[in-house]
């Protein structure tokens, strides 16, 4: 079985698409002000669709006691590097977008680079970096 497609209620569709095709590589196949269609480099889907914010329930939030951290709802992107991660989140700054701080931790016995995006409704996108923690 193959995860193949998210769908993210969001108040505004058009924003949050060019997010992704802007920054992130997806590619619309699909569009309206209510509905969108993407396509990631490796053939995910991720499907937009529109809640009115007036009455949409925000997404929900979590904490991470391992590391002291709060996390909203989330899509998450790997890069190779911690490099990557910190020019993915100069690129967004200089986008006029609010990346949150680069967080470097250790969990899950690797070190992590990682900042979170907020873009709209709850929703974040993550860019990380781990690899195992080299033993000493």
């Amino acid at each position: 079985m193959k995860l193949n497609h998210l769908n993210l209620c969001t108040s505004n569709v058009a924003s949050v698409s060019d997010i992704f095709t802007r920054y992130f590589a997806f590619k619309a196949i699909i569009g309206s002000e209510d509905y969108a269609m993407l396509s990631g480099q490796d053939g995910f889907s991720l499907v937009l669709t529109k809640i009115d914010s007036a009455s949409a329930q925000i997404y929900p939030s979590s904490f991470f006691p391992q590391i002291k951290m709060h996390f909203n709802f989330h899509v998450g992107f790997m890069v190779d590097t911690s490099e990557l991660v910190l020019a993915k989140h100069k690129e967004l700054q200089e986008a006029g977008l609010k990346p949150g701080a680069i967080n470097e931790y250790v969990a899950l016995n690797e070190n992590w680079t990682a900042f979170y995006c907020a873009i709209g409704d709850g929703i974040d996108i993550e860019v990380n970096a781990h690899k195992p923690v080299q033993p000493k």
